[in-house]
């Protein structure tokens, strides 16, 4: 079956799209005659269309559209390809850039396809794939993009990123079928084997609402993945404008004056569309994100996390591969090329992917508080190394390895934390909720060590060593106060979900069914009216 090959192309695109930021930067400024931190929007403006599509893209592939959305994404994509390598000045780079980072996107949806149209027993290991070729094919994408920007510049690189998402949505478009033919084909069948069970098992399974909802019989109707998702146009623009407005004060701050009416007025503009944004989004019927679910000390605690080694992750990622760019005629760097910058970053895709694979080992010896502490702390470390030692180019591989282990550990934990913390039926708002949480640090840090660099200007256009130095130090406040974040995260959170449900039947009513204390926490983070239809469901 070609699907699962299909989706893991469609998964490299997002690598891909990731791996053309950090290390071709220095080469931007130079091609296009502009500074460093003009030159920074290129991966900036990519990572915050990531930020406000990824809810976007998992909304409209939430039903019927999947891989119609899916085939828009990877059209978009390559169009961006395409507009990038052709342009001639800054401008239309950061177009074919934006349109570009609707492909950040595309993993969590290429994950939803496979479990839609493939086997049950094939979903598992096929989601693991995908996230193992997302990590990997980031590390072999830094230094590739590097190579081809040496090799051909760069229109080179971007060239080769429009191949790969055409090839991909070509591929799409010919092996992938909709979901509703996917449901007859094989989910259905799927379902038939769920209800065996159920029916197999006994009590509950087979009887209760749970089992109704997971396998619906054809006289039932629509089911969930059947019915056309309700896209929330104005929830996706005020996220959009607020993201702008902040991103262009924190990037723009220092050329501008932090104290300029200019940037004052777009930091209060800012700060005032995330809160009609916030109003609108608890209100609506069909939001964009669920932020209901951050009335859970867990998942609010795990999602501010997030954000925050988010933005550390990001300013590392742009000082470093800057810095080793850098020409040693200044009294630092390395000279190194496009490829080498890429080169260094192979150690923390690597060492990410690896300390991910040890994570239920040191979970259940630790503990997940512990281990998220643990991950922050060790990422900051690596970060101070690289800030006190810089003088040989090995030193830059040992910093990104060290980081690789502590971020790799904590972004594996974060989406486990929240899972256990909530309902069932709210993981997926929860973990897009997640999605959006993480691409806005990264686009937060990338404008801040933009701004951060441009404010330790050597005179000649280029940062001093001071202003890398501080880029680094700033990390490692930001994973310092990622690791009291983590520690303070409530101890009933690092105990899995399931461990409850033996305790339910001693606080359960005469009837059996949840007392309203419990009911609470599940149905609090739902619209009125969707709550009103569990209800009918489950009478």
């Amino acid at each position: 079956m070609l699907v699962g090959p299909v989706l893991v192309l469609a998964t490299l695109v997002s690598s891909i799209i990731s791996s053309f930021g950090a290390p071709l930067i220095p080469t931007v400024a130079r091609d296009l005659h502009t500074s460093l931190s003009t030159a920074q929007w290129s991966l900036t403006v990519a990572l915050l269309v990531g930020a406000a599509s990824s809810p976007v893209l998992g909304r409209l592939g939430d039903g019927p559209r999947r891989r119609t959305t899916l085939l828009g994404g990877l059209a978009v994509v390559t169009a961006g390809g395409v507009i990038a390598a052709l342009a001639g000045d800054l401008g239309l780079l950061l177009l074919g850039r934006a349109l570009q980072g609707v492909g950040l996107g595309l993993a969590p949806l290429a994950m939803a396809t496979a479990r839609d149209v493939l086997p049950q027993a094939k979903v598992a290991p096929m989601i693991a794939l995908l996230s193992v070729s997302a990590g990997a094919g980031l590390g072999a994408g830094y230094p590739i993009s590097g190579l081809l920007a040496d090799a051909w510049g760069l229109a080179g690189a971007y060239w080769f990123g429009a191949f790969v998402s055409g090839l991909a949505l070509v591929c799409v478009a010919a092996v992938v079928p909709s979901s509703g033919a996917a449901r007859g084909d094989g989910a259905a069948r799927d379902d038939d084997a769920a209800r065996g069970d159920g029916a197999a098992r006994g009590d509950g399974a087979a009887r209760g609402a749970p089992a109704q909802l997971d396998g619906p019989t054809p006289s039932d109707g629509p089911t969930p993945s059947d019915r056309p998702a309700r896209l929330d146009r104005l929830g996706a623009v005020l996220l959009a404008l607020a993201l702008v407005t902040t991103l262009v004060a924190v990037a723009e701050g220092t050329q501008w004056g932090w104290g300029s009416p200019t940037i004052i007025g777009l930091l209060a503009a800012g700060a005032a569309l995330f809160t009609v944004w916030a109003v609108q989004q608890l209100r609506t019927e069909h939001p964009l994100v669920q932020l209901r679910l951050l009335r859970h000390p867990s998942v609010l605690s795990a999602d501010a996390c997030a954000l925050v080694l988010g933005i550390a992750m990001y300013i590392v990622l742009s000082g470093v591969t800057e810095f080793v760019q850098s020409p040693r005629s200044g009294g630092f760097g390395f000279s190194a090329s496009a490829v080498v910058a890429g080169l260094v970053l192979i150690p923390l895709s690597f060492f990410m992917l690896s300390a991910s694979r040890a994570l239920p080992a040191l979970v259940t010896r630790l503990g997940t508080r512990a281990v998220l502490t643990l991950g922050c702390l060790v990422s900051a470390l690596g970060c101070a190394f690289f800030a006190v030692f810089h003088d040989a180019l090995w030193q830059a591989f040992v910093m990104t390895g060290v980081l690789g282990v502590g971020l790799g550990t904590t972004f594996a934990a974060i989406p486990g934390l929240i899972v256990q913390a909530i309902p069932a039926r709210e993981t997926g708002s929860a973990l897009g909720f997640y999605q959006v949480v993480r691409f806005t640090g990264f686009s937060l840090g990338s404008a801040l060590a933009a701004t951060v660099l441009a404010a330790h200007d050597g005179g000649d256009g280029r940062p001093t060593a001071g202003g890398y130095t501080m880029v680094l130090w700033i990390s490692v406040g930001f994973c310092l106060f990622a690791a009291a974040l983590a520690w303070v995260l409530p101890a009933r959170s690092a105990r899995p979900a399931r461990s409850a449900r033996p305790a339910r039947s001693a606080r359960a009513g005469r009837d059996g069914r949840p007392t309203p204390t419990e009911h609470l926490s599940a149905e609090e983070t739902r619209p009125p009216r969707e709550r009103a239809d569990s209800d009918d469901l489950s009478s």
